[in-house]
C-alpha cells in the first residue's frame, strides 16, 4: 500500500492537477491529500479509493488540454472595485462571472448570482452598488495547470462557474461552460 500511495503525487502532477483540484474531483479534503502525499497520515480505504478513482477518470476524459481551449484574455477585478462598476463590466462584456485578482494573487470571484443573492437578502441596489467586491465576493475558481486534461476541466465546471488556467504559477487563461460548448460540433 505504501508504494501505491507514493503514486498519488506523481499521477496528480502528471495530470497537471493541484491538490485543490484533486480534492474537488475526489471529495477528499485538500489537507488530507497533502498529508497523504507527505506520508504524514495513513488514509482510510475509502479516501484512497476516491483519490485513485478521480485520477483514473482524468485519463478517460475528452482529448485535449486546458491550455487548448482557455480564453487567454482574462478579465478580472480587484477587491476594492465597487459592485456597481462590476455590474457595468459584466453587462458590457456579456459575461456572468469574473475572478477577483490583486497583484497576481487570486482572491475570489464575483458573479451575477452573487449579486442577485445579495439583492434577495434584502440589500437595496443603490447601497449594493457602492459596496466593495471584497465584501460580497465568493470563493476563488479552481486553478489547473495548462496541461490538465479537458475531462478534468469538465468535471470541475459541473460544480464551478469557471476554471482558471495557470502556467508556471501565473494565471494563463480562463475556461467557462460556454468555452466547453465550443468543442461540440454542429449536428
Amino acid at each position: 500500500m505504501i508504494q501505491e500511495l507514493s503514486e498519488i503525487k506523481k499521477r496528480r502532477k502528471a495530470a497537471g492537477l493541484t491538490q485543490d483540484s484533486l480534492s474537488k474531483l475526489s471529495g477528499v479534503s485538500q489537507a488530507a491529500i497533502a498529508k497523504i502525499e507527505a506520508g504524514k497520515i495513513d488514509p482510510g480505504y475509502s479516501s484512497v479509493k476516491a483519490i485513485f478513482g478521480a485520477l483514473e477518470k482524468v485519463g478517460k476524459g475528452r482529448a485535449g488540454v486546458a491550455g487548448d481551449i482557455a480564453n487567454k484574455r482574462v478579465l478580472f477585478v480587484g477587491g476594492g472595485e465597487s459592485v456597481g462598476n462590476v455590474i457595468k463590466l459584466l453587462k458590457r462584456r456579456g459575461i456572468s462571472q469574473i475572478p477577483v485578482i490583486e497583484q497576481g494573487k487570486v482572491l475570489g470571484s464575483i458573479s451575477e448570482k452573487t449579486i442577485l443573492d445579495e439583492i434577495a437578502k434584502g440589500k437595496n441596489m443603490e447601497e449594493l452598488s457602492k459596496d466593495r467586491v471584497e465584501k460580497i465576493m465568493d470563493s476563488q475558481f479552481p486553478i489547473v495547470d495548462r496541461k490538465t486534461g479537458i475531462g478534468i476541466v469538465e468535471g470541475l465546471l459541473r460544480e464551478n462557474n469557471a476554471v482558471l488556467v495557470s502556467e508556471r504559477g501565473r494565471i494563463f487563461g480562463i475556461i467557462t461552460k460556454s468555452d466547453l460548448l465550443k468543442l461540440v460540433r454542429k449536428v
